[in-house]
């Protein structure tokens, strides 16, 4: 909102008052951005011709030839039905609706505004990638792209990847394929895929996965209000947990699929299972003891220990991520409450 308000108070204004809701959701879609992107946004939006029209200097005529000429009114007119079949002939106004359609106009094009505003935005995110609008959650992929600090380069090859088609790109990489020799104590698949968890309790219906789809994975602090989510100062984390098959994302959901908490694991250097702390903080106790079960269960179904204090994980193709800290429970056998 800041950089809108910076380079043009009065617009902001306006939309404030006229059309509150699309100002807010156009806001929004650009919040997560760098300042620096922001700006260079906005100042582009600013040159833009529906910005530069003084359309209060022209007659209702000219305003409506004007939009008339202009891309984007295809997908967000602000031209009432009935002043668009008074110009094309097909009925007559008086002075005084004609008067009110252009009162009403000027209204809506302050939305059309906020459009143009908007996919420039989007245009700005899809800049150096083939667009692939089809794919469910791309568009938070690329916003977390555009703020990474040291996960940038290995992100933005896998996104080309995926895009094309290639989902097994990951899986594939030489890196990956070098750590999984190193460790060939851990079945792959059984890693990758986690193990069947629910639990029906008085307090409702919980289950609790491994996330498999890439592009979920990176919304591990978008769901819970984490530093690894959007506009969050530990992103580049949330990506490494994508990119390194030695780490993993565990999701607690309701019946409707909504995401309660989530618990980042990971394969030590050791061929331990290490298992950080639950998030948001917030989580109920109950919710925090299922991920304990699961991840002792877990753990026994891949043939392996739960990690102690002392442990080290491993990068593959990410440069960066930070360490959660694992979770304090003595459930977990040979761990004592000491931080790590």
């Amino acid at each position: 909102m800041s950089s809108i308000i910076n380079e043009d108070s009065a617009f902001a204004v306006d939309c404030l008052w006229h059309c509150p809701k699309k100002l807010v959701t156009t806001a929004k879609s650009l919040g997560p951005m760098s300042w620096a992107l922001r700006r260079e946004i906005v100042r582009e939006f600013t040159r833009h011709p529906m910005m530069t029209v003084d359309f209060e200097s022209l007659s209702l005529k000219k305003v409506y030839d004007t939009l008339e000429g202009m891309e984007v009114t295809r997908r967000c007119n602000p031209i009432p039905r009935t002043l668009r079949d008074y110009f094309e002939g097909k009925r007559t106004l008086s002075k005084g609706q004609l008067e009110r359609h252009r009162r009403v106009l000027f209204e809506g094009l302050l939305k059309t505004k906020l459009q143009v505003l908007a996919e420039i935005g989007e245009q700005a995110l899809w800049r150096g990638f083939e667009r692939g609008t089809h794919i469910p959650d791309v568009k938070h992929a690329l916003q977390l792209f555009r703020e990474l600090f040291k996960n940038k380069r290995a992100l933005r090859r896998f996104l080309k990847e995926y895009l094309k088609g290639n989902a097994e790109y990951l899986r594939h990489h030489p890196l990956t394929h070098q750590w999984a020799q190193h460790h060939p104590k851990i079945d792959l698949d059984i890693w990758t895929t986690g193990i069947q968890f629910e639990s029906y309790e008085q307090a409702g219906y919980i289950n609790i996965s491994l996330e498999q789809a890439p592009l979920e994975v990176l919304k591990l602090g978008t769901y819970v209000g984490s530093c690894l989510g959007l506009g969050g100062v530990m992103i580049d984390s949330a990506v490494a947990v994508m990119l390194d098959i030695n780490k993993q994302v565990l999701y607690a959901r309701d019946e409707k699929g909504v995401v309660l908490a989530r618990q980042l694991i990971a394969i030590s250097k050791a061929d331990k299972l290490v298992a950080f702390d639950i998030y948001p903080q917030s989580t109920p106790s109950r919710i925090k003891a299922l991920f304990q079960t699961y991840d002792q269960h877990f753990a026994n179904r891949l043939g392996i220990k739960l990690s102690g204090d002392e442990y080290e994980i491993e990068s593959i193709l990410s440069e960066y991520w930070w360490d959660d800290g694992i979770l304090e429970s003595k459930i977990y056998l040979g761990r004592d409450k000491s931080k790590h």
